[in-house]
C-alpha cells in the first residue's frame, strides 16, 4: 500500500489482486495521488462535475460544484512530474456571471467556432458569453468565451427566462475525443437534445421517437475516426437511444433496453482497442460495456424499437467488496463511469465510481474500481483506488474521468464531500519506466 500526506489528508491506493502496496514513511513530494481543492471563491459540492481537454502535450481539467450556479475552476495537468494544484482559472461559469454550469461539461481542444478556433476550451453550460451572445457558452484560455446558438425554442423558453431570473436550466453535454469534436447537448427536463457536427455552429436536433421522461439525463459521443454515434439515456425507462451522424444530420439507430436505471451514467472511449470508441452504460448496480463497432454498424431504425438488450453486452462489471473497501450493498456502484487507456497500450480500462462505499473504515468515503478490459478476467478489478482520510462522507467517485496526460491516462475522481478532486497517477497496469517516481 502506498501512502502520501498532503494538507493533513492521507491518500492510499489499494490493489486487490496480484500485487500489493506496502506502507512506507509519509511522502511529501511525488505523491501517488494529488488533491485539487476548491478555490476560496468556489464551494458547494466542488468535485461534483469534471471535464478534461487535451491538445498536444497540454491537458487541462475542469472541476465544478454541484448545481448550475456553483461555478468551476480549471487546473493544468500537463506534467506528471509537476501538476499544478492551484487553479489556473476560476471564472468558468463564475457564480457572478450569467452562465449556468452543465451537469457534465465537455472538453473542446480547439473550440467549436470554425477554422480560427481558440485552444483548450470547455463547453461549460448555457447562458451569455463575453461577446454578449447567448446559447451554449464555450470558455477558453485567455478568458475568451463565445456562445453556440441553440434551437430557437430553447433560447426563448429556457435561456432568456433564466437570464431574467427564472430557475436556471439543467444541461448535459458530451463530446468525442477528437481535436475538433462533435458536441452533444441535452436538456433532460425538456426531453430535448441536439448536436453540433465538428466545426459546425448549427444545432441539429435529436428527438426520442416518443415522449420519453428523463431523455438526455446522460449522454456520450462515440467516434470511429470519421463517423459519430450519439447516445442519449432515458434511465427512468431503462433505455439508451442511439443516433448516427450523417451528412450534417442524424438518423436514429433504435435503442438499447435494460433494467430500471439503465443509462444513469454513460461513457465513451477505448475498450477493445480496435480504433472505434466503445460504450459503457451503468445500471443501479452494474456497468455494461458494448462493442462500438457493433453500434456503428447498426442499420437505421425508423420505428424507435430497442434492438439490443442489456443482456447482450459482452462485458458486465460489478462491485467487488474486500480488502480495504466494505460492502457493496449501499456502494452506489456505477454512479459515474469512464473509459480510458491507463497504461498506454491501446486497449482500454473501465473506471467505475462507488461514492458511498466504505473505505478503510470510513462510511461513504467512496472508491473507484478499475477494470482491465483485456484478458480472461475482465470482470475482476485490477485496482480499487480511494483516499484514506479520517473523514467519512467524502463520496470519492461521484464524478469520474480518464484524463490523458503525456502517453497515457490518469484517473480523476471528484469527492464533493471534501470539496476536492483526486488525481491518481499510479496503477498496477503501469510497468517499468512508465511508473515514474510517483509509483516507486
Amino acid at each position: 500500500m502506498a501512502w502520501a500526506r498532503r494538507l493533513g489528508v492521507t491518500v492510499a491506493l489499494f490493489a486487490p489482486v496480484a500485487c500489493s502496496w506496502w506502507r512506507f514513511d509519509e511522502i511529501e513530494t511525488d505523491t501517488p495521488v494529488v488533491l485539487l481543492d476548491a478555490p476560496a471563491r468556489l464551494s458547494g459540492g466542488f468535485g461534483s462535475v469534471l471535464a478534461a481537454t487535451t491538445l498536444g502535450p497540454r491537458t487541462q481539467l475542469l472541476v465544478g460544484g454541484g448545481g448550475p450556479s456553483a461555478g468551476a475552476a480549471v487546473f493544468d495537468l500537463s506534467s506528471r512530474k509537476a501538476p499544478t494544484t492551484d487553479a489556473v482559472g476560476t471564472d468558468y461559469c463564475d457564480p457572478q456571471a450569467p452562465c449556468w454550469l452543465s451537469a457534465s461539461p465537455a472538453g473542446l481542444p480547439l473550440g467549436h467556432s470554425g477554422a480560427e478556433s481558440p485552444a483548450l476550451c470547455f463547453a461549460v453550460g448555457l447562458g451569455r458569453a463575453s461577446n454578449d451572445a447567448t446559447g451554449v457558452v464555450v470558455r477558453c484560455e485567455q478568458r475568451f468565451s463565445y456562445a453556440l446558438a441553440v434551437p430557437p425554442e430553447v433560447d426563448s423558453d429556457v435561456v432568456q427566462p433564466a437570464l431574467a431570473g427564472a430557475a436556471p436550466p439543467v444541461s448535459v453535454m458530451a463530446a468525442d475525443g477528437a481535436e475538433r469534436p462533435a458536441l452533444l447537448v441535452a436538456l433532460p427536463e425538456r426531453e430535448q437534445a441536439w448536436f453540433y457536427a465538428p466545426d459546425s455552429l448549427e444545432p441539429v436536433p435529436l428527438a426520442a421517437p416518443a415522449p420519453e421522461p428523463s431523455f438526455g439525463r446522460a449522454a456520450a459521443v462515440l467516434s470511429d475516426g470519421s463517423t459519430r454515434v450519439f447516445a442519449l439515456a432515458a434511465p427512468d425507462a431503462g433505455r439508451v437511444h442511439l443516433f448516427r451522424g450523417v451528412d450534417g444530420g442524424a438518423e436514429p439507430l433504435g435503442c438499447i433496453a435494460g433494467p430500471p436505471g439503465f443509462g444513469r451514467a454513460l461513457a465513451a472511449g477505448p475498450a477493445t482497442g480496435d480504433g472505434a470508441d466503445d460504450l459503457a452504460v451503468a445500471t443501479l448496480d452494474a456497468v455494461h460495456v458494448f462493442d462500438g463497432a457493433e453500434l456503428f454498424g447498426l442499420p437505421a431504425a425508423t420505428d424507435g424499437e430497442c434492438r439490443i438488450d442489456a443482456a447482450a453486452a459482452p462485458i458486465v462489471l460489478g462491485c467487488r467488496p474486500g480488502g480495504h473497501v466494505g460492502s457493496c450493498e449501499r456502494a452506489n456502484f456505477g454512479a459515474a463511469v469512464a473509459l480510458g487507456d491507463l497504461d498506454g497500450d491501446g486497449d482500454g480500462e473501465a473506471l467505475v465510481g462507488a461514492p458511498q462505499i466504505e473505505a478503510r473504515g470510513n462510511a461513504g468515503a467512496g472508491a473507484v474500481f478499475v477494470f482491465d478490459l483485456e484478458g480472461d478476467a475482465v470482470d475482476q478489478p485490477t485496482d480499487v483506488e480511494f483516499v484514506a482520510s479520517d473523514e467519512s462522507s467524502t463520496f470519492l467517485g461521484t464524478s469520474l474521468l480518464a484524463a490523458r496526460v503525456e502517453n497515457s491516462a490518469v484517473v480523476v475522481a471528484g469527492m464533493p464531500g471534501a470539496g476536492a478532486a483526486a488525481v491518481f497517477y499510479c496503477s498496477r497496469l503501469l510497468s517499468g519506466q512508465d511508473r515514474g517516481l510517483r509509483c516507486d
